[in-house]
Formats: structure tokens, sequence, C-alpha cells
């Protein structure tokens, strides 16, 4: 993940989201609305590289160093469900749901992204 991670492919992602948040409000969307949204998408490589240095890269070269916290599984782990958990919560608080999807659908994905990570941070090691 490289070049996924990589600050350069963060800035790209942030400049993707920003074109498709004007694109899909049909470009009546405010410049700063759009800057917002690409502001939330490049906070991931931020709040990411705390946790996951080795993946989040200020260029594809590898790290120098990586953080204390990505160096132990548990409390990467548990910094990582607070963030996902923290932003849902805000975001349930300053939203209202119109539509069944919109009410039970953020939950859903908080379930799902914790099953994600929980599963990647306790299966058993990989040996190569």
């Amino acid at each position: 993940m490289p070049y996924t991670h990589s600050l350069v492919a963060a800035l790209l992602w942030s400049l993707a989201a920003y074109v498709a948040y004007r694109a899909i409000r049909a470009f009546g969307a405010s410049h700063r609305a759009a800057l917002l949204v690409a502001l939330a998408v490049f906070s991931h490589w931020v709040l990411d590289s705390w946790c996951t240095v080795p993946t989040c890269r200020s260029t594809t070269t590898p790290p120098r160093s990586a953080s204390a916290c990505g160096n132990y599984p548990a409390p990467a782990f548990l910094l990582e469900v607070a963030a996902l958990f923290g932003g849902m919560s805000l975001y349930l608080r300053c939203t209202t749901a119109t539509t069944r999807v919109g009410r039970f659908g953020m939950p859903l994905f908080g379930v799902v992204m914790l099953a994600v990570q929980a599963f990647r941070v306790l299966r058993p090691a990989t040996v190569e």
C-alpha cells in the first residue's frame, strides 16, 4: 500500500473528492463545501499516519521510523475504533436521517468497519 497511502496519493484522493463532490452536486455546490470534503478526505492520511506509519508515507520510500502506536496492534486498533465511532457520533448528532437507509446505514457501516479492523488486527500472522 505504499502508493495508495502516500502523501501524494492522499492529495490526489482529496482532489478527486473535490471534483466528485462538485460534479455530483452539478457544480452548484460551493467551492467552500467542496474544499471541506477534500479536507475530510485528506484528514484520513493525517489520522492514519499516527497509527500506521509504515503504510502512510510522505513519499514511496520506506519511512525512517514508525510511530509507537503503529508498533502495538491493540492500542492502534483502539485508537482507530475511537476515531471511527467518534466521527460517526459527530456526524449522527449533526444530521437528521430522512430515510431508513439514512437511519441505519451509518451504524451498519460502523459495525462492518469494526469487523474489518478486528479481522485485520486479530488474524494470525502469516509467515512468508
